[in-house]
C-alpha cells in the first residue's frame, strides 16, 4: 500500500493520467481509515469529558481530532480530486460527472461511476 500512497502524492496535479479501480479504492481507504482513527479520537474525547470530567485531556483530544481532521481535509483535497479525474479517465467518463454531488443521490451515482472497470478491462462488459 505503501508504493500506492506515494504514487498518490507523486500525482498531485496530474488530471490526464490514469488510475485503476483498485488503485483509487487502495487511496479511499487510507483516507477511510484516517478519518475512522480520528473520529475514535474525538469519541473518546467526549467520553472522558463528559462521563469522567477529565476536561483537559477530553478537550485536548476534542480539539485536536478536529484540527487534524481539517487540516487533512484541505491537505488531500486537491489530490483527490486529481486522482479522481484520473479515475474517471480510466473508466472511460468526463470529469463533469463530478458536479452530479449537487444532486439528490449524486454521491452514490459518483461512487457507481467510480467502481466500474477500466476501459480495456476483459472484466469490462460494458465493452463487449
Amino acid at each position: 500500500m505503501n508504493n500506492v500512497y506515494i504514487r498518490f502524492w507523486k500525482k498531485i496535479n496530474d488530471i490526464h493520467g490514469k488510475c485503476s479501480v483498485k488503485e483509487y479504492w487502495k487511496i479511499m481507504f487510507i483516507h477511510l481509515s484516517i478519518y475512522i482513527i480520528l473520529f475514535f479520537s474525538f469519541s473518546i474525547g467526549m467520553l472522558l469529558k463528559v462521563n469522567y470530567g477529565l476536561d483537559k485531556m477530553g478537550s485536548f483530544l476534542i480539539e485536536g481530532s478536529i484540527i487534524i481532521s481539517i487540516i487533512n481535509f484541505l491537505v488531500t483535497l486537491w489530490p483527490n480530486l486529481t486522482i479522481t479525474k484520473r479515475r474517471l479517465n480510466d473508466a472511460g467518463l468526463s470529469w463533469v460527472i463530478l458536479f452530479f454531488i449537487f444532486l439528490p443521490f449524486g454521491p452514490m451515482i459518483i461512487i457507481y461511476f467510480l467502481a466500474t472497470p477500466t476501459e480495456n478491462d476483459e472484466w469490462n462488459f460494458y465493452s463487449k
